[in-house]
């Protein structure tokens, strides 16, 4: 079972990058950040882990087609904005900290490395 270590990235966070002296808004966006990324990682990607090393990716003559799940849990990271935390808003992102776009790219990958890798690939 994945535990996320949302204690451990906001220790790091407010300790040591002080995100949290920014302002009280952002000390309560942190959390609340690594709070969505903990439970969507727990229960889109981490569920996914062990059917992608089992099932794989297959290769058709329609394409590449992925294990039942993925195209879903997919949508789901691009509908709730995951990969756009880091970016700047300018460009479609949300214009958070990198620092916190680091962290959530950390718990997904612990919950699931090759599907936290595609969309980076």
């Amino acid at each position: 079972m994945f535990t996320p270590a949302t204690a451990d990235q906001r220790f790091v966070l407010e300790t040591i990058v002080r995100l949290g002296e920014i302002s009280e808004e952002a000390a309560e966006m942190t959390d609340a950040v690594l709070e969505g990324a903990g439970q969507f990682a727990t229960g889109e990607w981490a569920p996914l882990e062990r059917l992608g090393d089992t099932d794989g990716p297959k290769w058709t003559p329609d394409g590449v087609k992925m294990p039942a799940g993925f195209a879903d849990a997919y949508q789901a990271y691009v509908e709730g904005g995951w990969g756009t935390i880091g970016s700047p808003a300018e460009h479609g992102g949300q214009g958070l900290p990198v620092s916190l776009s680091i962290a959530v790219l950390e718990t997904l990958g612990t919950a699931n490395m090759g599907f936290a890798l595609a969309p980076i690939l």
